[in-house]
């Protein structure tokens, strides 16, 4: 019954969404002079979303990661820019033509198919699979990590002098003590998140029932929470960061306890997207929780926060112009820690180069993995790069074969970074992601052989019968 129930609010999802912004109009599917095509290919491309996302829930576990792409999908490239669509109200002020408009979807549509080849390909290599022998982290690593980020977070609380500046508004965090943005990206990998990974750890062991194998298990657990909550508030950082962290926990839990409410995951995700994004926007200069409403969540929609499909076109048009980067834009995101004065001409994120070089004033912009790919290396980038995130996200189902160990704490946060890192930019998910997987894999190194690239390029490919 679940199947044709959520199938059915997929489904319908875009008709009641445009119906809801045009007030009394029942409006059935967005459609403009010229856009007949268009039209066409988002028709497509929104039913088979659907489907897809409905039919890889009846075994979410295994198909996790690919819902997540899907669920990007539906709601960036489909729901909302239908609505900006039939409301003629953009985030930016540039604009595409026509032919533009069709070329992204067909990207889309290509990126598909190069993603579901790397899932099936994911699926007949197995042999590559591994299995981590051991799933608890030894005690001496986990007093050392817990030790050390402890002194690590009390210099970083005193350095800054006060604390309110964790707590509030994005706009007036600690960035702002920063000279420069390398610094800033260095400390906010120190700061953030080490402790993201080691309460996911404690989470984890507690919901296994292994928690009695690390001594002062308790102690370490509240006090880690607290830093947890201190150092990656929701309202001081970037949502598409707290997005990545909360899920991870939420895949946890389900794993462990509701493994039937799992079924159930694209709506509720889709439900986070579409209202507590949204809602977050309205605390980025200012922290009011009275003057939070639904019509800010309405307003959100036709602001930045999604922008991705515009950005698209947006970044297609300026690389057709003014030719490829040939992975220059990759470098500059891999190599996010190197500093200016080593590398004068490193360069800045996808989305600020492109608004900087058209003029636009505000440059914190977005830019697809689609853009990314597309900006580096053509249509070529775009099958490659979709095609290796289908291997990685069609492998994040076995990841949970482990209950606690290191394959389990990546592909719980790998679910909801994957939202992050399609929307873009490149550099600020890698900024995430590079950090994440170094401390996982020093967390793990005493219990687990563990290979950062290995870890990535491998999760959990070994598909076993589960014992939930």
């Amino acid at each position: 019954m679940y199947i044709g129930v959520q199938l059915l609010l997929f489904v319908l999802m875009l008709p009641l969404a445009l119906s809801w912004i045009a007030g009394d109009t029942l409006v059935l599917y967005p459609a403009e002079a010229g856009y007949g095509e268009f039209s066409a290919l988002l028709l497509i491309i929104h039913v088979f979303t659907s489907v897809r996302i409905v039919v890889l829930s009846t075994n979410l576990i295994d198909n996790i990661g690919q819902i997540c792409f899907y669920t990007f999908i539906y709601i960036w490239i489909v729901l909302i820019p239908s609505m900006q669509m039939y409301q003629e109200t953009w985030p930016l002020e540039v604009f595409v033509g026509v032919e533009t408009n069709v070329f992204v979807l067909e990207i889309v549509a290509i990126s598909i198919l190069a993603f579901e080849a790397g899932n099936w390909t994911k699926n007949s290599r197995r042999y590559f699979a591994f299995e981590s022998k051991a799933v608890v982290p030894k005690n001496a690593v986990i007093y050392l990590f817990f030790g050390g980020y402890s002194l690590s977070f009390t210099y970083f609380v005193l350095s800054i002098g006060d604390v309110s500046l964790l707590l509030g508004a994005r706009v007036n965090s600690y960035a702002a003590v920063f000279e420069n943005n390398t610094a800033k990206l260095v400390a906010d990998a120190l700061f953030r998140t080490p402790i993201v990974v080691l309460c996911q750890v404690f989470f984890s062991l507690f919901l296994a029932g292994m928690h009695r194998r690390v001594v002062m298990f308790w102690p370490m657990a509240f006090a880690s929470t607290l830093m947890l909550l201190v150092s990656n508030f929701p309202t001081a950082q970037a949502r598409g960061r707290i997005g990545s962290v909360l899920v991870a926990f939420i895949v946890i839990w389900i794993v462990h306890q509701r493994p039937r409410l799992a079924r159930w995951f694209p709506t509720i995700m889709c439900a986070g997207v579409l209202i507590i994004f949204p809602l977050l926007s309205q605390t980025r200069r200012q922290v009011d929780w009275e003057s939070l409403s639904l019509g800010g969540v309405r307003q959100a929609y036709f602001q930045g926060s999604f922008d991705a499909y515009q950005m698209l076109g947006v970044i297609i048009d300026y690389t057709n112009t003014h030719g490829s980067q040939w992975g220059r834009q990759f470098l500059g995101a891999l190599l996010f820690w190197v500093p200016r004065s080593v590398w004068p001409d490193k360069p800045i994120g996808t989305g600020a180069q492109v608004a900087t070089d058209l003029g636009l004033s505000f440059t914190n912009l977005s830019a697809p993995l689609w853009s990314e790919a597309y900006i580096n290396f053509g249509l070529i980038g775009v099958l490659v790069t979709f095609f290796a995130l289908g291997r990685v996200s069609g492998a994040i189902g076995g990841a949970f074969l482990d209950k606690s160990g290191a394959h389990m704490i990546f592909g719980s946060f790998f679910v909801g970074f994957q939202i992050l890192l399609l929307r873009g930019d490149l550099m600020s998910s890698f900024t995430l992601l590079l950090p994440f997987m170094i401390c996982v894999a020093a967390m793990f190194w005493k219990s687990e052989r563990v290979s950062v690239f290995r870890m990535l390029a491998n999760t959990g490919m070994k598909h076993a019968e589960r014992d939930y």
